[in-house]
């Protein structure tokens, strides 16, 4: 099993086993006079939905690597791994809208959109390892500004609550996700840090690349749902994916370069949620959310619209995610 199997299955026995301690303790404890807990917003059999908008603060890298085996129309070249590496930032801030319908109390669907509200100030980084009989030196280094940035996300899932009583439910489902990174950027310095000869300029202002990427994730997920106290609720998932793929694109334009990349891999996700409905339907929410996506796959180069040669290509991202909400309760059975 891959390393992210074994964190799927450690996050989803812990995702289970801890709402089923908490009803534990709540069965063996007296009876209370306070008010009973109850579902927040539904009616057995009913239909509820809502609506919320939010603001993310995103943090983390899309980081591809490409090196040998490299192919070429009349062979092939074996050699070291990575001779070349390219980070871009995903230091953000999304707004985001979230809806959620809930079919007969059992059958929850959730639907998110996002779209970016601030660049990143981060800069990218290329490193290039050039030197074959030394390929650990680092030969080349650059930082480059982000002059032009756009992104969308869009997450949709359902599934079916398997267990549910007042205070805790599970459920197990599946959904899809679709991102979108899209990069222009300008050189501000390039140097060789192993003192390589005539490699050090500084940019002159002009778009010196263009990096597109998207990832497309069919994915299986577990959710737990926890109400600690009337008109909260917390709520966690855990979702994974062997069926990940990305298409990337990389544009160098003053090389008249052209990269095009096709690879597939792992998604894992863990997400947590607290909700509060501070009035009648209406609520706040405060989250963290983790993604991370491993992939691998070949890239492909073009020089002035010719084919060159193609490459082996490895691409990794870390998303941290910290989210609020404020939404909008629709349906029966709202307080």
């Amino acid at each position: 099993m891959s390393r992210i199997g074994h964190l799927l299955v450690t996050g989803a026995l812990l995702t289970l086993a801890a709402p089923q301690a908490m009803a534990a303790g709540t069965a063996a404890a007296p009876p209370s006079s306070s008010v009973a807990l109850q579902p927040m917003t539904t009616v057995e059999g009913g239909v509820k939905s809502w609506v919320a908008l939010g603001i993310e603060q995103w943090s983390g890298e899309t980081m591809y690597q490409i090196g040998y085996p490299v192919a070429y129309v009349g062979g092939a070249e074996n050699g070291y791994f990575p001779f070349s590496e390219l980070e871009f930032p995903l230091d953000i801030n999304m707004a985001s809208l979230r809806v959620g319908i809930e079919f007969s109390d059992r059958i929850p669907v959730y639907a998110t959109l996002k779209k970016p509200v601030k660049d990143p100030s981060d800069s990218m980084t290329d490193k290039d390892w050039i030197t074959a009989s030394n390929p650990g030196r680092l030969d080349i280094y650059s930082e480059s500004s982000v002059s032009s940035f756009d992104a969308t996300v869009f997450d949709v899932d359902a599934g079916y609550k398997f267990l549910k009583t007042p205070q805790i439910a599970l459920s197990a489902g599946a959904g899809y996700l679709f991102q979108k990174f899209d990069y222009d950027v300008r050189l501000l310095h390039q140097w060789s840090p192993s003192g390589l000869v005539g490699y050090d300029y500084y940019g002159e202002g002009q778009t010196a690349l263009n990096y597109e990427i998207t990832y497309k994730v069919p994915y299986m997920q577990l959710r737990a749902e926890f109400r600690p106290v009337p008109k909260a609720e917390i709520f966690a998932r855990i979702a994974y994916s062997p069926w990940a793929s990305a298409e990337d694109h990389d544009q160098h334009f003053l090389r008249y370069k052209d990269n095009k990349g096709d690879l597939d891999g792992d998604y894992l996700n863990f997400a947590v949620e607290g909700r509060y409905e501070f009035a009648p339907r209406w609520f706040v929410s405060a989250g963290y959310e983790y993604s991370y996506l491993d992939l691998d796959g070949t890239m492909t180069a073009e020089f002035y619209g010719i084919y060159d040669h193609t490459v082996t290509e490895h691409v990794e991202s870390r998303q941290s995610v910290f989210f609020f909400t404020a939404g909008y309760i629709f349906g029966k059975g709202a307080n």
